[in-house]
C-alpha cells in the first residue's frame, strides 16, 4: 500500500467511526495537521505517528511490497537453517516469543507484539546469558 492509499484508508475509517481530526489528535497524540496530511499521502510509510493513527483506527498497515507465500518463508527458514545451524534455536525462540504474545496478550497492534517479542528475547538472552559461544553449545 502506498502513501496516497493509506491516507485514504485512514479517511475513509475516520470518518465511517464519526471522528473529527481532533478527536484522533488527543485520542493518539498526533498533530491534527499532521493527520491531515497523511490523509493527503503526503508522510512517509515508516513514520511512528502513522503507526500510531493506524493502530488507534484498527487498519492494516502493510508497504508497497507481496505478502511473503508461506513456502518461500518455509524455504528461506530452511537454508538459513542449513546455512547456520545455530540460527535454529533463534528462530524457535522467536516463534516462542510471537506464539507468546498473540495468546497470551491478544495483540492487536505491531508495536504491541514487537514489545512482547523483545520482552521474550530479552528473557531468553538472560537464560543463555547473551553468549553466542553458549547458544552454540545448547544448540
Amino acid at each position: 500500500m502506498n502513501a496516497s492509499e493509506l491516507g485514504k484508508s485512514i479517511k475513509a475509517v475516520r470518518r465511517q467511526k464519526g471522528f473529527t481530526l481532533k478527536y484522533l489528535h488527543q485520542s493518539t497524540g498526533v498533530h491534527y495537521t499532521q493527520i491531515s496530511k497523511m490523509e493527503r499521502g503526503g508522510c512517509k510509510l515508516l513514520s511512528k505517528n502513522l503507526l500510531k493513527v493506524c493502530d488507534f483506527l484498527h487498519i492494516s498497515y502493510a508497504p508497497d511490497t507481496k505478502p511473503a507465500r508461506s513456502e518461500s518463508v518455509t524455504k528461506r527458514v530452511q537454508a538459513l537453517i542449513r546455512s547456520w545451524p545455530q540460527s535454529e534455536g533463534v528462530i524457535r525462540h522467536f516463534l516462542e516469543g510471537v506464539e507468546m504474545a498473540l495468546e497470551g496478550r491478544h495483540l492487536t497492534s505491531v508495536s504491541g507484539l514487537s514489545t512482547a517479542c523483545k520482552a521474550h528475547a530479552d528473557t531468553v538472552g538472560k537464560k543463555y546469558s547473551g553468549e553466542s559461544t553458549e547458544l552454540e553449545r545448547k544448540y
